[in-house]
């Protein structure tokens, strides 16, 4: 496999836990109703997208976030690198997927995500824009 996309991986498990600490911010598990959830989710991605977007490592630039819709988070990311359009939707979850989901289902910073059942969504685009591919993390992967 590229390794470029091997680093795409990296940069991209590693990032997600800085921009969920600052997401979780405003997220208190159990104690809010679906409604003041959702709603914290567009807050914080409101807040994490004024520092967006940000190259992560050479090769990957962290686009945007996206809440919703309901309890959806998506992290947009482009690999900046002329090969990515090659790269195909196996390839992005062959190489990014499991390092993805065992960050989510492991990571503390990722607990009130998985208590409130949002769907985590990490979607690639190539060079030009284009959708290459995208990792998706449901709060069943986590039992």
């Amino acid at each position: 496999m590229n390794k470029n996309l091997n680093g795409a991986g990296l940069s991209a498990v590693l990032l997600f836990v800085s921009a969920m600490t600052l997401s979780i911010g405003g997220c208190v598990p159990g104690g809010n109703s679906d409604a003041d959830f959702q709603q914290a989710l567009v807050d914080a991605s409101s807040q994490q997208n004024k520092s967006l977007p940000m190259m992560v490592d050479k090769d990957t630039r962290w686009d945007t976030t996206i809440p919703g819709p309901g309890k959806n988070w998506t992290y947009i990311y482009t690999l900046i690198n002329p090969e990515s359009s090659t790269y195909t939707n196996a390839q992005i979850n062959e190489v990014l997927g499991g390092k993805i989901r065992s960050g989510v289902c492991s990571m503390k910073e990722m607990e009130a995500f998985r208590k409130n059942g949002v769907i985590m969504k990490y979607s690639y685009r190539d060079h030009s824009g284009k959708f290459i591919g995208e990792v998706v993390v449901t709060p069943e992967d986590c039992k």
